[in-house]
């Protein structure tokens, strides 16, 4: 697994409700030329979690991998290695549990992700990121 680095402001895209951030412009063109081969599977929640029918937040630090092309992130780093344990079980039952699982959740920003993005949204240069998670977690 490699190493996940922290975005820039400077390099951000909007896809799907999602804000993502890149450490160059290269990988931003990348994404914004193919967002659904670099964007997460299962809208971000974890993998094993979706595998089991269920949706929760992630650690996108030290949980995730990209296998077959795909981006899979996971709760935590134990959980990570309990599900590539089975990964192309895992993967199945994930992509037939998700169509519901999105149906139910949607786009939902997890608490983890809330104090990751914290010292983004304090800097002015970041507003257009600040007032999208404003808009995703502040709803009426």
């Amino acid at each position: 697994m490699g190493k996940a680095t922290m975005g820039s402001p400077e390099f951000m895209a909007e896809w799907m409700g999602g804000v993502f951030l890149f450490t160059n412009k290269a990988h931003l063109k990348a994404f914004l030329k193919d967002s659904r081969k670099y964007a997460p599977q299962f809208g971000g929640y974890c993998s094993c979690a979706v595998a089991h029918g269920y949706t929760a937040p992630v650690d996108a630090k030290d949980a995730w991998e990209v296998y077959r092309g795909k981006l899979y992130l996971n709760f935590s780093a134990n959980i990570h290695k309990q599900w590539i344990e089975q990964q192309d079980y895992n993967i199945q039952r994930g992509v037939e549990n998700w169509p519901q699982l999105a149906g139910e959740r949607g786009w939902v920003i997890s608490s983890k992700v809330q104090q990751l993005a914290k010292p983004l949204v304090e800097n002015e240069t970041v507003d257009r990121v600040r007032r999208w998670f404003e808009s995703k977690i502040f709803k009426d």
